[in-house]
């Protein structure tokens, strides 16, 4: 496996090229926890380069996509093949991740903020809780009892 990793005017681009498995999805995590740790604005993951995933990559996607829903960045992939398209269907993740054909059209996307919001969010950021602990739901209490 292989990144490339560069900057389109403030839109930060991750480029993958070969297998991300159970021997190299580690690097991949660890690119994506520097980017969630620099709480990255936005990020485009160009995925064209990759012939098979595994659940360890997607995992690496998955938890990048939870952190930065923390701090409101953008996140998109573009360029999945056939099959590593199928494998996002298959975990739903197409669902829950904006997903272009290209890394420019994502850019694009990225600059004008026109990036669709996924019919399936999996990580909305929570409301502090409340000290009082009352509950929003009529008949819950998170207090004491």
């Amino acid at each position: 496996m292989r990144l490339h990793e560069f900057n389109d005017e403030g839109i930060e681009v991750l480029r993958v090229e070969g297998d991300v498995d159970m021997h190299f999805s580690p690097v991949l995590r660890s690119v994506l926890k520097g980017k969630a740790k620099c709480r990255c604005r936005a990020l485009v993951l160009d995925l064209a380069g990759v012939a098979f995933i595994d659940s360890t990559g997607l995992a690496g996607i998955i938890e990048y996509l939870r952190e930065s829903a923390t701090f409101g960045g953008e996140f998109c992939v573009t360029g999945l093949n056939e099959h590593v398209r199928s494998v996002f269907e298959i975990v739903r993740l197409d669902k829950a991740l904006p997903i272009f054909t290209d890394s420019k059209t994502a850019r694009d996307a990225l600059a004008k903020h026109c990036v669709p919001i996924p019919p399936e969010r999996l990580f909305i950021p929570s409301a502090p809780p409340d000290p009082g602990g009352r509950s929003d739901q009529p008949g819950v209490s998170k207090g004491k009892m």
